[in-house]
């Protein structure tokens, strides 16, 4: 290894003589681990004119992952407990872009706090939590479920034939334990 080459971590430190030169190495051994955790999270911030965009590592659903004391968090918790203190117990960190569901975006302007179900609710009406035939082992189709619930109780056993179910599934839509997102059709 050549002293020419850099950390690939960006510092633009030279790497040192490796001790086996079998051993490859691309990043200086612990030295980020003596920089500020305020300076490593902010470095990987890009400031937009609305958004504060997180442009380093992401999680499976479009939120931004960051490291503190070897334990991965979720990006956004960590830019409201750096500007606006800690986070309460029970409660979560929730997005609210103007220009959209944003999960990227680390602005504390766009964050507010809620309890676990406003959070699910917030992620339903974002469309980022499976409901209805979106959900892996649904059996039945939105436009069964209207059907279903057209239908009434008085025809649970044909409907459950009918559709391949079981009765007590046939129940649940009725009793509105399932598809509750539905609205009977004609409602107001």
């Amino acid at each position: 290894m050549s002293a020419t080459e850099l950390c690939a971590c960006g510092c633009g430190e030279g790497l040192p003589e490796p001790r086996y030169p079998s051993v490859r190495r691309r990043f200086i051994r612990n030295h980020h681990r003596f920089k500020p955790l305020v300076g490593r999270f902010w470095e990987k911030v890009e400031k937009t004119d609305s958004c504060w965009l997180w442009r380093a590592g992401m999680n499976g659903h479009g939120y931004g992952t960051f490291s503190v004391k070897c334990q991965s968090q979720l990006a956004h918790r960590v830019s409201w407990e750096l500007l606006r203190g800690s986070i309460p117990p029970g409660l979560d960190v929730l997005h609210n872009c103007p220009g959209g569901d944003n999960p990227a975006c680390v602005n504390p302007d766009h964050l507010f706090l809620g309890t676990d179900v406003e959070n699910r609710r917030d992620a339903v009406a974002k469309g980022r939590h499976a409901v209805g035939e979106r959900i892996h082992t649904s059996r039945l189709t939105q436009y069964q479920a209207y059907e279903i619930l057209e239908a009434g109780l008085k025809f649970e056993r044909e409907l459950a034939a009918r559709f391949g179910v079981h009765v007590r599934t046939i129940k649940a839509i009725l009793n509105r334990e399932t598809w509750r997102h539905l609205e009977r059709r004609g409602a107001a």
